[in-house]
């Protein structure tokens, strides 16, 4: 359990969104550089963090994902018009079979 200090602080959303991931045992943050979620991985390295830029918000997810396989708990941004790209992500690794007609 992490220790907590009993200073108060002042903190942005995303401040404390880096925060809380440290304290719940984030190991890795990635994501794709873009306001406003650029700022949680800045605090989230700031704080000790390890973050990681991706080329794009579907990179970053699969690097979140093989963190996750490799049983570590992974954190992943993104702006709100990234998870379009993201999206992506199911529809390039799952093929669908056709039977034959």
């Amino acid at each position: 359990m992490p220790q907590h200090n009993s200073e108060r602080r002042l903190a942005s959303g995303n401040e404390a969104v880096a925060q809380a991931a440290l304290d719940a045992g984030v190991a890795l943050g990635t994501g794709y550089p873009g306001t406003p979620s650029t700022e949680i991985l800045e605090a989230f390295d700031s704080l000790g963090g390890r973050a990681q830029w991706a080329p794009n918000e579907k990179v970053a997810l699969e690097v979140g994902i093989g963190a996750a396989f490799a049983g570590a708990r992974a954190l992943v941004t993104m702006k709100h018009v990234g998870l379009n790209v993201a999206a992506m992500w199911p529809r390039t690794r799952c093929s669908r079979r056709r039977t034959p007609a």
